[in-house]
């Protein structure tokens, strides 16, 4: 059983769906560290609003189980987005 990808860096509050492949079917996913929530039969993780890492895992019909581990990074901006200068400033 192998779940993919096996290490994910995703900012605050963006989504990604993990994949599993081998093993037994059906499988379910879960997340036994960290924050954010995670949808269990299709795998689709999503972060929570502040930085930090999780676990996503994914176990098989027999009970094997494979681990990913999420780095969460706070989205960073910069402000203006624009800005207009003269020459020489």
């Amino acid at each position: 059983l192998a779940i993919s990808p096996s290490s994910k860096s995703l900012a605050t509050s963006q989504s990604f769906t993990f994949t599993a492949t081998g093993g037994v079917p059906p499988y379910v996913f879960s997340k036994p560290v960290g924050s954010g929530t995670i949808n269990s039969s299709s795998g689709q993780y999503t972060a929570p609003a502040t930085s930090g890492s999780a676990v996503v895992r994914v176990t098989d019909a027999v009970g094997a189980t494979s681990n990913s581990a999420v780095t969460i990074n706070a989205a960073v901006s910069i402000t203006p987005s624009t800005q207009t200068l003269a020459v020489g400033n």
